[in-house]
């Protein structure tokens, strides 16, 4: 189950970072800049539940998987900061 929630986090991960870097204002007819919020939360989320699978899985507990939280506790940081990146310089140039 834990794969599950990490495999769905690095999709949410991927999808936020191909949609921002493509230029892909509207996807599926979905804009992208109304659900910044709620990209915000999943990504924090995600970052968080990583750690947590991760620092279980350093204890040798059962059902971790080590190398996929990893992967995805270094994709939310840097998608962290590329959310941080983009929301403090669009605001500070007045867009979005």
């Amino acid at each position: 189950m834990r794969a599950f929630f990490l495999v769905i986090a690095l999709i949410v991960n991927l999808l936020y970072i191909s949609l921002s870097l493509f230029g892909l204002d509207t996807w599926l007819g979905i804009r992208v800049g109304t659900y910044n919020v709620l990209f915000g939360i999943l990504l924090v989320s995600s970052f968080i539940f990583s750690l947590i699978v991760f620092l279980k899985g350093k204890r040798g507990e059962a059902g971790s998987v080590p190398m996929l939280s990893l992967v995805v506790l270094f994709l939310s940081v840097g998608t962290l900061g590329w959310y941080a990146f983009l929301n403090v310089l669009g605001l500070s140039m007045g867009g979005f």
